[in-house]
């Protein structure tokens, strides 16, 4: 049976929690052999010429220079899953990792807010199909009455300065209506489960981030490291946005007033948001599948990443003060704040593109024969 309207369902993806290391050295063969799990038995689609078809190459989709496009859907962890894109971009050498213009210069990524539908604004399937080189399409969901509750708060505590009432609460999750599915859905006519199995490469899962994080580096074929993120909003305790607002305490939806929770899991909230309930229970069995595919390769490659989270947090946390005063430690807005102290102490991997000549020459090589020409250079430490 489905869960109730307001409640994530159990995580079967993800394995029981075990002891974080306390220090995790990045220069260790055992990290190094977990950094980068094989991604074939992961398997996925991508887009060529605006079809979606299934990745069979030998390369990576981020080593065979695959465009990484990223629709962000409002409340939906959107500021730290779109400063992880940007990482890997950054890591490897994509366009548009400080920017939100639509790819100009592939491979390339774009990570901002645009609905799917319509053909004129990104990301539409149109702009989609004008690029050259194959698009890895992915997105983040969350259940619907907490990213509804979490807009709320976002809109209407922070930033109008309104006091949160009981009243306003359950206005505001009455208003919410498959907000996720029409944001992410090119038409009305696909069912959830063709979004998360068919139209999109990887849909993560906000309640399972750093899950969801280790099984996209998994996809994608790149380190851990590349995926490593510090919170952008911790809107749970309260921190300064960056813009004069300070965003409020935002409760879990089970420290909620009774009669909030009680309409959250309730028939009404149900009806009207059964595509999202869908698409959310969809995208868990997905990431549940992924898991099974390598369980205890991907079992600790997670435990890995979360101790390697953990010194981060340690290490970068005084990085998320500085942001709001110096705005070039984030990618782009609040997106992948604090990632210097990122690479500093988790280094990054050398980039595929340093040079638009060594971008000429992948178009010249072909993805197999130029990346074993980059790697014999890396070997090298010709792009150190």
């Amino acid at each position: 049976s489905a869960p109730a309207a307001g409640r994530a369902p159990s995580a079967a993806s993800a394995p029981p929690a075990a002891p974080l290391a306390s220090h995790v050295d990045v220069q260790s063969p055992r990290l190094a052999s977990l950094a980068r799990i094989h991604h074939s038995n992961l398997s996925t689609v991508v887009y060529r010429a605006g079809s979606p078809v299934s990745w069979d190459e030998a390369a990576s989709p981020i080593d065979a220079g695959c465009n990484l496009i990223f629709v962000n859907v409002p409340k939906c962890a959107s500021s730290t899953a779109g400063g992880v894109v940007r990482r890997i971009g950054d890591h490897y050498g994509l366009t548009g990792v400080h920017g939100t213009h639509w790819v100009r210069t592939e491979p390339g990524l774009w990570a901002h807010h645009g609905h799917m539908e319509g053909d004129a604004e990104p990301p539409s399937m149109r702009l989609l199909a004008s690029l050259q080189r194959p698009v890895f399409l992915l997105t983040f969901v969350r259940m619907p009455a907490s990213r509804c509750l979490s807009q709320y708060y976002h809109e209407k505590v922070s930033r109008a300065q309104l006091a949160p009432t009981t009243a306003s609460k359950l206005h505001a999750l009455s208003r919410c209506s498959d907000v996720m599915y029409d944001y992410i859905a090119p038409t009305r006519t696909e069912p959830p489960a063709t979004l998360v199995r068919t139209t999109y490469s990887f849909v993560g899962i906000v309640e399972h981030f750093e899950l969801s994080a280790v099984l996209l580096a998994a996809m994608l074929g790149v380190p851990l490291r590349s995926v490593l993120y510090l919170p952008s909003k911790n809107s749970s305790a309260g921190v300064a946005e960056g813009r004069g607002f300070t965003l409020r305490a935002n409760p879990e939806l089970d420290h909620e007033p009774h009669e909030v929770r009680e309409y959250a899991d309730g028939a009404a909230f149900a009806d009207e948001n059964a595509l999202d309930l869908s698409l959310h229970a969809e995208a868990t069995k997905r990431l549940s599948e992924l898991m099974s595919a390598d369980r205890e390769r991907l079992s600790e490659a997670l435990h890995t990443f979360q101790a390697m989270r953990q010194q981060a947090e340690v290490s970068c946390s005084a990085s998320l003060a500085r942001a709001t005063r110096e705005p070039f430690d984030c990618y782009w807005n609040d997106n992948g704040c604090g990632y210097h102290c990122l690479d500093a102490r988790f280094p990054a991997p050398p980039r595929p593109f340093p040079s638009s000549a060594h971008h000429a020459q992948f178009e010249a090589d072909g993805p197999i024969q130029w990346l074993a020409r980059w790697r014999a250079s890396a070997r090298a430490g010709l792009y150190r």
